[in-house]
């Protein structure tokens, strides 16, 4: 690689749910300017990283991109191509999706299809994701997968008479949960979770219930049962929750997939940190813990208040995380 680019804060894109909230606007990194929502309700997703047709991450201002500022993450990956997202994957997109997500209701139950699926039908996308739960209220749950014993037949009916909920799993979760969503896993976030996301870079959901709701002009949300049954696992059913494992390094595995990988790194605290950036790989960087995660790159300081996300390009070489006093977390996904 002869490109050397720096790390790269990004403005993400927000979007309206039926079922968002205000959480998201609350975050620290959602008070400065160009970081707000539009609106302070119904703020469903906040696109941290995003490289799609349907949505875009921006670069945002900062003197230690100077020469990026405003332009989408989509235009950096066709200008700059393996130096920001690496060798490992091929040139087109950014090989990851980041999102956070409020759900003040329930999301409505929802399949993704799996690598096989969208192979053989063009226009969609393979989503595997992972959610780490990033705040909570009392009691706050979450549906992954099928109770012992639900056949298709009986799915069918249950989403006939309105009650599919009923026949899946329902995990409590508690901040600092990590769980895997892999393709085929029929699930929904319950009210009262938020969850940082990372995902493989689709927005193909297939919607089995949406516990009849409408939107502003009266009208039901769509339907798409008869694909979600070509891609949903009966049978045995995969563990809901992840189990983390520490490096030694100060690195704690959440998950890891073929697909991506997510990482939690604690900070800013007494002692400095290095992070070596794979010319392999891009990675994304989510201030999770603290109120904010100081990070230096060629001697230029960049601050990521709690709730932001940064870029670092596979050409970067590597970012320091000072000593500051100031313990912070940071999720590292790639």
């Amino acid at each position: 690689m002869t490109t050397r680019l720096p790390p790269l804060p990004m403005r993400p894109a927000f979007v309206e749910k039926l079922w968002g909230g205000i959480s998201i606007g609350l975050l620290p990194a959602k008070q400065r300017p160009g970081h707000t929502p539009a609106r302070t309700s119904a703020v469903g997703e906040s696109w941290e990283v995003a490289d799609l047709p349907e949505g875009q991450s921006v670069v945002d201002q900062h003197p230690i991109c100077r020469t990026f500022t405003d332009m989408p993450l989509g235009a950096v990956v066709a200008r700059h191509g393996p130096a920001l997202i690496g060798t490992a994957h091929p040139p087109g997109r950014f090989p990851i999706l980041v999102k956070l997500i409020d759900a003040a209701e329930p999301l409505s139950v929802q399949v993704h299809p799996g690598a096989d699926y969208a192979a053989s039908h063009p226009g969609t996308f393979s989503k595997d994701e992972a959610w780490l739960v990033v705040d909570v209220n009392a009691g706050g749950c979450v549906l992954h997968g099928f109770v012992d014993g639900v056949s298709r037949e009986l799915f069918v009916d249950a989403v006939k008479m309105g009650l599919p909920h009923e026949l899946m799993r329902s995990v409590p979760v508690k901040r600092g949960d990590v769980l895997h969503v892999s393709p085929g896993v029929v699930h929904a976030i319950g009210a009262g979770v938020v969850i940082l996301e990372v995902q493989e870079p689709s927005d193909t959901t297939f919607r089995v219930w949406d516990y009849n709701r409408t939107d502003a002009s009266g009208q039901q949300r769509p339907l798409h049962l008869a694909s979600a049954l070509e891609v949903a696992r009966f049978g045995p059913q995969p563990a809901a929750l992840s189990t983390p494992r520490t490096d030694g390094q100060g690195l704690t595995m959440l998950c890891e997939t073929r697909s991506f990988s997510m990482a939690a790194l604690d900070v800013n605290g007494d002692t400095p940190r290095r992070l070596p950036v794979p010319t392999t790989h891009a990675l994304v960087l989510h201030a999770e813990g603290g109120e904010c995660v100081t990070l230096v790159h060629d001697g230029v300081s960049l601050d990521v208040p709690r709730g932001g996300s940064c870029v670092l390009p596979a050409s970067c070489g590597h970012v320091d995380f000072p000593a500051l006093g100031a313990p912070a977390r940071v999720i590292v996904m790639r």
